[in-house]
């Protein structure tokens, strides 16, 4: 858990002493999931708030003929569906794990309990809003926009362990190319030397 404390006071540019995570963690049941189970599933209701403990998770959209991978979360992010969340409406995106993954469950009534009764974790939750709605504007900066080399080399620096845990298609679903492209372009890169 140590790791985890660390990875969650670095989500944001607001820490928080170890007693009020505790506190967090104690409202928490853990989840297994397996590479490519649902945690969320698009269209339905699900409100609570989640942590990455450990793998890796990511939110997927439709256009109405492919997905979009659209995020990750790595160990030490915490996310919901915010449809869900804040207005009770089905869940706009699917969350799933892209390789063995666990997350900590937290059930909204006992998140919103906890910032209503601790003032120091409800400034921290502020902050954290606040941090989500710069990665979000940031990621519409980098992942589209660019060439696809750019916003690869950019994961690449970001977001290395990426690479690792999940597939080629994710990444180039993420990307927004094609898996056959993204192979070639990582052969070139290597190629090159430039990774």
């Amino acid at each position: 858990m140590e790791n985890l404390l660390r990875l969650l006071n670095r989500e944001c540019d607001h820490t928080l002493p170890d007693q009020d995570w505790h506190a967090l963690f104690e409202l928490c049941r853990p989840v297994s999931l397996r590479r490519g189970q649902v945690l969320i599933e698009a269209g339905d209701v699900e409100p609570d708030v989640y942590i990455v403990k450990e793998g890796v998770m990511r939110g997927v959209d439709f256009d109405g003929e492919r997905e979009r991978t659209i995020s990750f979360g790595l160990p030490g992010t915490i996310f919901s569906s915010r449809h869900s969340f804040y207005a009770g409406l089905p869940s706009y995106y699917r969350v799933e794990a892209c390789c063995d993954s666990v997350v900590l469950k937290v059930l909204k009534a006992d998140y919103v309990g906890l910032i209503e009764r601790n003032p120091r974790f409800a400034i921290w939750a502020l902050h954290y809003a606040w941090c989500e709605q710069f990665y979000n504007e940031l990621r519409q900066a980098t992942v589209h926009n660019g060439t696809a080399e750019e916003r690869y080399r950019h994961m690449l620096r970001t977001r290395p362990e990426l690479t690792e845990a999940v597939s080629q298609r994710v990444i180039a679903s993420y990307l927004g190319v094609t898996p056959e492209y993204l192979c070639r372009l990582k052969r070139r890169l290597l190629k090159s030397g430039l990774r």
